[in-house]
């Protein structure tokens, strides 16, 4: 997408006062590191040649999703 297409970011807030944004779980604390639980792992890809994972976060609406690299996962996991 070439920059001319793009729009200043216009806040619509108040057209819609009713709508309010719903509160991120807390994490749990290990040690001085916060985790988040995953609810699904929604894809995967490669990236330069290094494996990684949408992750659904539990509590997180969908646009909340996020690629994670396999490695940090796996650490997470073995602990």
């Amino acid at each position: 997408v070439h920059v001319s297409y793009l729009k200043r970011h216009v806040d619509a807030s108040h057209q819609f006062p009713d709508r309010v944004a719903p509160e991120p779980p807390t994490p749990d604390s290990v040690g001085d590191e916060l985790h988040f639980h995953v609810e699904a792992f929604r894809s995967h890809k490669y990236v330069r040649r290094k494996l990684h994972y949408l992750v659904k976060w539990t509590g997180f609406p969908e646009w909340e999703n996020e690629w994670i690299p396999v490695s940090p996962l796996r650490q997470d996991l073995s602990a």
